[in-house]
């Protein structure tokens, strides 16, 4: 078998689009008027600290004239200002990630209604181009 080598430089493998790092599409309702925990994720790998990543989701109420009230946590602690929408047609929310993020790190997404109504969010994303390496590569 033969091998060619050639010089690789500056490799950082981000990706070169905006792409979906991870997705849960399912429209979430629920009627309680204090914060609820919506939906969680947790990194499983270090994300390199130049990747340019956001929050994403949609967020309304099912019921006419009702407000939702969302906000996105980092370890337990407000990341997000609180976004709102009252009545039923969605509206996109995203929130620049601008925390190196770590292996073990926890983002939640909360919501809240007004009585009579009913929280909903959905396409809860996030999104960016990312690079699993921390230096540049070249070949010696």
């Amino acid at each position: 078998m033969v091998y060619t080598s050639r010089a690789v430089y500056s490799y950082q493998c981000f990706y070169s689009t905006t792409d979906v790092i991870v997705e849960v599409s399912d429209n979430i309702i629920h009627t309680e008027t204090s914060y609820t925990k919506v939906i969680e994720f947790e990194l499983a790998n270090k994300i390199h600290p130049d990747s340019i990543l956001d929050l994403f989701f949609q967020i309304r109420n099912e019921v006419g004239g009702h407000t939702t009230t969302s906000a996105w946590y980092l370890n337990g602690t407000l990341y997000s200002p609180e976004y709102t929408q009252t009545g039923v047609v969605w509206l996109d929310k995203t929130t620049d990630i601008t925390t190196p993020l770590n292996r073990g790190d926890v983002l939640t997404l909360y919501s809240k209604t007004t009585a009579g109504g009913q929280a909903s969010t959905r396409v809860h994303r996030i999104r960016g181009k990312s690079s699993p390496f921390s230096v540049s590569y070249i070949k010696p």
